[in-house]
């Protein structure tokens, strides 16, 4: 076993010098990535090997106009048990209110899943536990998105005087 001491450093951060047989053996680069792995008995596992990204696990589903809304939600909840990473939902025709509802209602009984894309025909539901998985412009692409649903809306509840959006 190899001693290291424990240097202060800013007066906020600690520092540990790694021993340059390991980091030339594992061939690890001036900025590379080091995995850290603080384990239950107290110890620190260091890793050179590190997975650039989950893979991702995507479960697609089809709504017509018939589909129902504890039958979408039943779907999604067991989308989420099973450990999807996305969900998405395709329509033929234009996504109804009632599917619509059925996946706001799963958002805000789950943990971590957000609707990250929503088009008329669409929608793609991320496990968002991580936030730098919902990159800025796709945030403000789909706020822009459902801002021209709701003009599309407005504009054809007034021109059809039904005050019901179908």
């Amino acid at each position: 076993m190899e001693i290291r001491k424990v240097q202060v450093t800013g007066g906020s951060s600690y520092v540990i010098t790694l021993p340059k047989e390991w980091i030339r053996s594992t061939n690890i680069q001036k900025n590379d990535p080091i995995g850290l792995n603080i384990r239950s008995d107290g110890t620190l596992l260091i890793t050179s090997k590190m997975v650039d990204k989950q893979s991702e696990k995507i479960k697609e589903f089809t709504v017509t106009e018939e589909t129902d809304q504890i039958y979408l939600l039943r779907q999604l909840v067991g989308a989420y048990i099973a450990g999807y990473n996305s969900i998405k939902i395709l329509s033929k025709s234009r996504i109804k209110i009632n599917v619509r509802t059925g996946v706001r209602n799963f958002t805000q009984i789950t943990i971590g899943q957000e609707v990250v894309e929503e088009t008329d025909k669409s929608i793609i539901i991320k496990d968002l536990l991580k936030p730098a998985e919902m990159p800025f412009n796709s945030t403000i692409k789909r706020m822009q998105v459902i801002v021209q649903s709701m003009n599309k809306d407005a504009i054809s509840i007034l021109k059809k005087g039904n005050k019901k959006i179908e």
